[in-house]
């Protein structure tokens, strides 16, 4: 119950807001080259710390103070990481994240179940079953990217554009 109730996840949300306000309208409070460094040394953190909290509460907000400055660093500075992520294939991959998200764990057990189902072809913790649920579940991402979340984001806006226009 805990890690599926959206009211316990608000500080997550409040953190990306926040962070998307900073970087957006004060970039004096970050200097666009000299933090990315910060990037490996917060995720070495976060993956070294061990809590003595339950995991459960320990994903509730308690790592978004760290994320946060994370993402404004990672967005605001210009170095080799950030090129990285602004390579076209890594802006693609963002573009479907959210239904990669959805998708992951339904393809998963699907490809669980058709492996299963024709005599264990492949060893699903071994890379060749990952390559190829990864591979379908990009795609699966992609079309769902494609044919409905860009349709509906458009129909969304052009709905409440009326709206804007009136205030």
């Amino acid at each position: 119950m805990l890690n599926f109730n959206p009211l316990l996840r608000l500080p997550e949300f409040a953190a990306g807001i926040l962070a998307c306000r900073i970087w957006s309208t004060d970039s004096r409070l970050v200097n666009r080259t000299s933090f990315e460094w910060l990037i490996p040394l917060l995720v070495a953190a976060l993956l070294a710390w061990r809590t003595p909290l339950n995991p459960d509460l320990a994903t509730l907000g308690l790592f978004c103070p760290a994320i946060a400055v994370w993402l404004v660093v990672l967005a605001a500075s210009r170095g080799a990481l950030s090129r990285f992520h602004a390579l076209p294939l890594c802006v693609r991959l963002g573009h479907w994240s959210y239904a990669l998200y959805i998708l992951h764990l339904p393809v998963w057990g699907l490809m669980l179940a058709a492996n299963q189902e024709n005599g264990e072809l492949m060893n699903p913790r071994q890379v060749p079953f990952l390559i190829v649920t990864f591979v379908a579940t990009a795609g699966l991402a992609a079309a769902a990217h494609q044919f409905v979340e860009v349709p509906y984001r458009r129909a969304f806006l052009q709905a409440w554009r009326p709206l804007e226009t009136h205030g």
